[in-house]
């Protein structure tokens, strides 16, 4: 058991990596290629989760990934806004695999990559693109809120899950980012 758990998080962990990779260079071949990837991934992976909030985030991924397969002319825009939540997952995993006295840190650097990837830049995508451009975009927007309204709730999971003491850094640290938003 624990050694299909290390090699379904080494496929996250690539995937993930593979999702940066392509946020941050643009590239039309990993755009193209990885809801083929995502897809594979997660009908896979349906067979292993047992939480019901993990199965629904990757019906959800399923569901856009068939989307972008289905659309080729999808806009980058949204391929990159969708690729940019799973910059926190390395972090998560990190986590788990590090040794007690190195996960401090690593927590907090993944609640703020969460917040800032998962809640504040993809919440803002979500209202400043025209999704309407898109074919059947009632089935693309319905999926990108649904995914926003799951990473809602597993911050309002993470925070609840902290002590006090963190979570009043987590609400200075929010609130900091976004009174900083106007400023850049």
């Amino acid at each position: 058991m624990l050694q299909s758990k290390f090699i379904r998080d080494s496929a996250t962990l690539s995937l993930c990596l593979w999702s940066i990779y392509a946020y941050v260079t643009d590239d039309e071949t990993s755009m193209f290629l990885l809801p083929y990837f995502f897809l594979g991934f997660f009908v896979v992976d349906f067979h292993f989760q047992t939480k019901i909030d993990f199965l629904v985030h990757h019906a959800i991924g399923a569901i856009l990934s068939v989307y972008a397969i289905c659309v080729h002319d999808l806009n980058n825009k949204i391929m990159k806004m969708v690729f940019a939540v799973e910059m926190s997952t390395p972090f998560l995993l990190a986590i788990m695999y590090l040794p007690e006295a190195y996960t401090s840190l690593v927590k907090v650097l993944f609640v703020c990559v969460f917040y800032i990837t998962r809640i504040e830049q993809y919440g803002a995508s979500l209202l400043q693109y025209d999704f309407y451009i898109y074919p059947y975009y009632g089935i693309l927007l319905t999926a990108l809120w649904a995914l926003f309204a799951t990473n809602l709730y597993w911050f309002a999971l993470i925070v609840k899950k902290t002590s006090s003491k963190t979570r009043i850094a987590i609400g200075l640290f929010a609130f900091a980012s976004l009174y900083l938003h106007y400023f850049y």
